[in-house]
């Protein structure tokens, strides 16, 4: 398991009802109450790693569960609230991890629940959308998820040669986080659509979690001054993630990633190690890793995205599982901003959308970075 992708193994397909199988957030205080249905479904995250995220991003999030009728948890999401950068706009956003089902109690539509209770208490709030690293998409079309972006991963002898010698590779301090995070903010804002805002606070959760992989924030720098970042694990071989360049230096930055890494761990090592992040301009060598998003208020949704001239349609939008999203209205976009407005009478250019094919009209052109 990376950054979370743990949504294997989860059931919709029955709606048979059981009185004690209602859907209820754990209070705060209890939240390792779930982590022995993680250990039993994810066997492959080491006690290091759920050490880490129960002191970090699980200690702060919402898990909902069900119970059996002995009070054991048989079911459970974790909600992760997450701050984006969605097109030049700070929003809140739920990042959905850790969907599991116990063995014994697959197939009774439990997840359905726990889906269709999370999604109901997050249009209450007013969330704009939620979204995940899907195993296998089709567990999620169900529930109306859409592939919208991607990221990419590919071997690290594709990352191009190194040039140059005067960049110094190392850990990036916990005192050094905050001015990090503004640089990777920025860069990231130059190249992605939608990504997660950096923070001190974030690097300082994420730098517990890697290291209960083997793993740190690293830096690159010229002349003390930071022209890249990354993150990297041992557990299992050798990992790079994530890392930001300088874009008119990527080619030589990475290349002195490249050199740290076989000086660190020799060639033998990095010649099998995966290098994942993102790069448009690097597509063809790349491997596609998906995520997906589900619009939870239509109406905030709307308002998040941008506009470069003015548009008018009048739509009809059906979704199963949100109510407040189905109507006739009509969608005016604008750069002074978007809004929704319910209609009366449909006319003859209304189309009827789906919230899946609303979603993936929304959604066609954004690029999202890998969210950790």
């Amino acid at each position: 398991m990376r950054h979370g992708m743990m949504d294997q193994n989860q059931n919709t397909h029955t709606e048979e009802n059981h009185e004690w199988g209602q859907p209820k957030g754990l209070p705060s205080g209890c939240h390792e109450e779930s982590r022995s249905l993680w250990e039993e479904v994810f066997p492959e995250d080491g006690k290091a790693f759920l050490d880490a995220y129960y002191a970090g991003k699980g200690r702060n999030n919402e898990i909902l569960v069900i119970r059996d009728e002995k009070s054991r948890i048989c079911a459970m999401i974790h909600w992760n609230p997450v701050n984006v950068f969605l097109y030049g706009k700070e929003r809140t956003a739920d990042f959905l991890v850790a969907v599991a089902t116990r063995a014994d109690m697959r197939r009774k539509g439990l997840m359905a629940r726990l889906m269709h209770s999370g999604l109901k208490e997050r249009m209450k709030r007013r969330v704009p959308f939620v979204f995940l690293n899907p195993a296998v998409e089709a567990y999620y079309t169900p529930f109306d998820f859409v592939s919208v972006g991607a990221c990419l991963a590919c071997k690290a002898s594709g990352i191009g040669v190194f040039r140059k010698t005067e960049f110094e590779v190392r850990p990036v301090l916990s005192n050094e986080y905050e001015g990090a995070a503004a640089w990777v903010n920025g860069q990231l804002e130059k190249r992605y659509s939608l990504f997660a805002l950096r923070s001190a606070e974030y690097f300082c959760v994420l730098s517990k979690e890697l290291a209960s992989e083997g793993g740190q924030i690293m830096g690159v720098y010229e002349n003390a001054e930071m022209k890249g970042l990354f993150l990297y694990t041992l557990e299992g071989g050798l990992e790079i993630r994530e890392p930001v360049c300088h874009p008119e230096r990527e080619e030589e930055i990475l290349g002195a990633v490249r050199k740290w890494a076989s000086d660190s761990f020799g060639a033998d090592l990095l010649e099998n190690a995966e290098i994942t992040g993102c790069g448009p301009e690097r597509e063809h060598t790349y491997e596609k890793l998906k995520l997906m998003i589900r619009i939870v208020s239509l109406e905030e949704c709307i308002r998040c995205l941008p506009a470069k001239e003015n548009f008018q349609q009048q739509i009809r939008v059906h979704d199963p599982i949100l109510a407040e999203n189905n109507g006739l209205f009509f969608l005016t976009v604008s750069p002074e901003g978007n809004r929704l407005r319910p209609a009366e009478e449909e006319t003859e250019d209304c189309v009827e959308l789906s919230i899946r094919e609303l979603t993936g009209l929304l959604f066609s052109r954004i690029f999202l970075n890998e969210v950790v």
